[in-house]
């Protein structure tokens, strides 16, 4: 999800017993303005990412408390499992994506949606497998 772009972890808080469980502030390498909140969780039943693009005064806004309401536009996705009598007989993924438009018809609004599922999609089952 980071278009290539090395990723380093800023902060990292685990949210349960499972390291996996966490919620992480990411720095990537080509987008120094802009950094991701990341909330992770794996259970029996499947996991999710959830991220959201924020900006390093958002970040210092959050760590110090200052700013309880702050604008976030989160997308991510899930995976769950389709277990049947003890065996895994499938997947169901899903994707949320949230984005702000402006200044261009809804075609073409659609068109780059389109686009940012397919790519993300591919992503995820690249990563996965």
């Amino acid at each position: 999800m980071s278009s290539g772009s090395l990723v380093q972890a800023l902060a990292n808080i685990t949210t349960g017993p499972d390291p996996y469980n966490c919620i992480s502030v990411l720095a990537m390498s080509n987008h120094k303005e802009i950094l991701i909140l990341q909330e992770c969780c794996t259970n029996a039943t499947g996991f999710y990412v959830i991220f959201a693009p924020i900006t390093p005064d958002v970040f210092q806004s959050m760590l110090y408390g200052v700013d309880q309401d702050l604008p976030l536009m989160p997308f991510g996705f899930s995976i769950l499992l389709n277990v049947s009598e003890g065996i895994l007989d499938g997947t169901l993924p899903t994707m949320v994506f949230q984005i702000t438009v402006k200044n261009v018809s809804s075609k073409q609004a659609v068109e780059v949606v389109t686009q940012i599922v397919k790519e993300a999609l591919q992503r995820i089952i690249e990563a996965v497998n």
